[in-house]
């Protein structure tokens, strides 16, 4: 069975997970990448507990230490809720060793 994919604004592909081979004919990258997703654990208990701005500069300082971690290791800090940060090595970049990165960060 075929189907058309408009999506990609290319040919018609044979099923959805030929996207990604859409995507890379049209100039795109296509790579392996690490990614991590770090929490801290029982971080919602210290909202019970801290002052306001005792959390505020907590937040600041794990935040600031975090990214210069991923940053060190030539990686990207994408996104950052609460006690959650989303970071990748090799997507923007080429990295070689990004796993090893991600694991030093």
């Amino acid at each position: 069975r075929h189907s058309t994919n408009s999506s990609i604004g290319g040919p018609a592909t044979r099923r959805s997970g030929n996207r990604v081979a859409a995507a890379v004919g049209m100039g795109s990258q296509c790579r392996v990448a690490t990614f991590l997703v770090l929490n801290i654990t029982s971080y919602h208990q210290y909202f019970s507990v801290s002052e306001v701005p005792a959390l505020v500069a907590f937040q600041a300082q794990y935040v600031a230490a975090v990214e210069e971690a991923v940053k060190q290791t030539r990686g990207l800090v994408h996104r950052v809720s609460g006690d959650r940060v989303l970071a990748s090595w090799n997507t923007t970049t080429r990295v070689a060793s990004h796993c090893q990165n991600a694991c030093k960060a």
